[in-house]
């Protein structure tokens, strides 16, 4: 019975570092969101009130000024950077504590209890946040190891740990309207397409543990359910409670891998889930619905109009996207073509290399969206912050660009007149800047909308 009131005490106590992360991640948004630079006003204080009076001291006309400006944002744009990359590296630590925590409710010993100590004390958890009713999923924390597959592989030819194997098929007739749905941890999931009207699929589930007893327990709790309902196919991977610590050190191994290959009818629509694992698909018709974690996804072209792609520290990859929805967080998203896209970037780079129809795109932190071809494209939206945008673009377009402590760059396209800017930079310093113009002769019908926040935009000409 204490064991399990610890237990659970500790679950809560998870719950809790991660939600003092959330918070402190928010302090340090709030901290570079504050951060506004403004070289035209330095400040004095009121003897009375107390109060800050702005005083001017600068001249908009000023060459020094403009190059002050110019190198402070630069150095904006370097911490930009080097943020999103601190904060990613971080997560991806304290995923790998939250695990190890974990793991220590398995150990009764007070020396457990004194680590486990340690590593809030470390993640500096406050006791405020005591008694929030914070609930923990267990499954978040599962973490794939600390070791790299080629120290394991080491370990097991030199007989230092050992490793079981064991295989399951099957395969279920589907019609053309049946969803397929996949639910895999801790592997990889490969799509093949065949013309047959059947889904089938192949497991190979590897267990590696210190010594054969060890291996094969990890291997007996690992299992796949199937199931047909009328409308849907389902396999998951089911892993037991008590091996579902995937970790290496120096001294112990315990390792579990389920990788899927799987066969089905290209239109067939299906959905994919796999955490700490990738995602490799074919050419496919049918519907596409990936939620992929700790993975990368390579797709090659995903034709149906209704796609949607969640992936998390990771990259997708994707050779063409008929429409959809893409997300990606810490990672890159890298996509040949596109047409009408919806995406959102958080802390991750993008590429799109031909954009077609229209694209509506939220980018936030990470090292810049990149538009490598427009083509008939009505509209392009683009929200962007902490970051930098970049469009190659030579047909006719009309323009409407706004940008808060950043700039609009254009000397690289001989097609681009500006003729209205807002305010009159010639009358004053201003953090927010509205262009208006057009590409080449312009077109009503074809318009391109930046909104930048510390974010430089940059329109260029397509070799």
């Amino acid at each position: 019975m204490d064991l399990k009131i610890f237990n659970k005490a500790i679950i809560t106590l998870i719950g809790v570092t991660a939600a003092s992360m959330a918070v402190a991640q928010k302090r340090i948004d709030t901290v570079t969101e504050t951060m506004t630079v403004k070289p035209a006003q330095v400040f004095a204080f009121n003897s009375t009130f107390d109060t800050p009076m702005a005083i001017e001291v600068f001249s908009p006309q000023d060459s020094t000024y403009r190059k002050e400006y110019q190198k402070l944002q630069q150095q904006m744009n370097d911490l930009r950077a080097k943020m999103s990359k601190l904060r990613t590296d971080e997560l991806r630590k304290n995923s790998e504590r939250m695990s190890e925590m974990r793991i220590k409710l398995k150990d009764k010993s007070f020396e457990s209890l004194k680590n486990f100590q340690y590593h809030f004390d470390d993640n500096n958890v406050s006791g405020q946040s005591k008694g929030l009713g914070i609930t923990s999923n267990r499954q978040n924390f599962y973490y794939n190891g600390t070791k790299g597959d080629d120290y394991i592989r080491k370990r097991i030819a030199s007989g230092e740990a050992k490793e079981k194997v064991k295989n399951y098929t099957k395969s279920y007739s589907v019609d053309r309207d049946d969803n397929i749905s996949i639910d895999n941890s801790y592997g990889r999931v490969t799509i093949n397409t065949w013309n047959k009207n059947e889904v089938k699929v192949d497991v190979e589930i590897k267990a590696v543990g210190d010594d054969d007893a060890k291996a094969q327990k990890l291997l007996d709790g690992v299992s796949i359910a199937d199931s047909k309902t009328s409308s849907t196919v389902t396999f998951k991977t089911v892993i037991d409670d008590d091996n579902n610590n995937n970790w290496s050190g120096n001294n112990h191994i315990r390792k579990t891998e389920v990788n899927y290959t799987v066969y089905m009818p290209a239109k067939s629509p299906i959905v994919i889930k796999n955490r700490f694992g990738s995602i490799k698909t074919p050419d496919l018709s049918g519907k596409v619905s990936v939620n992929l974690s700790y993975g990368n996804l390579n797709a090659a072209q995903l034709t149906n109009p209704q796609n949607n792609v969640t992936v998390r520290f990771g990259d997708a990859n994707i050779e063409n996207l008929n429409s959809g929805a893409v997300s990606v967080s810490y990672g890159n998203m890298n996509i040949g073509t596109a047409d009408n896209l919806n995406a959102k970037l958080n802390s991750s780079s993008g590429v799109v290399n031909k954009l077609k129809s229209a694209g509506d795109i939220s980018v936030r932190y990470g090292n810049g969206f990149k538009v490598g071809q427009l083509v008939n494209v009505k509209n392009l939206n683009v929200d962007a912050a902490y970051t930098k945008v970049l469009v190659n673009v030579k047909d006719d377009y009309n323009f409407d660009v706004n940008t808060k402590m950043g700039n609009f760059i254009y000397d690289g396209n001989d097609g681009v007149k500006v003729t209205e800017t807002t305010p009159d930079v010639t009358r004053g310093y201003s953090s927010t800047k509205t262009y208006k113009g057009t590409v080449g002769k312009g077109s009503t019908g074809k318009t391109i909308t930046i909104k930048g926040h510390y974010t430089d935009v940059k329109f260029d000409d397509p070799q």
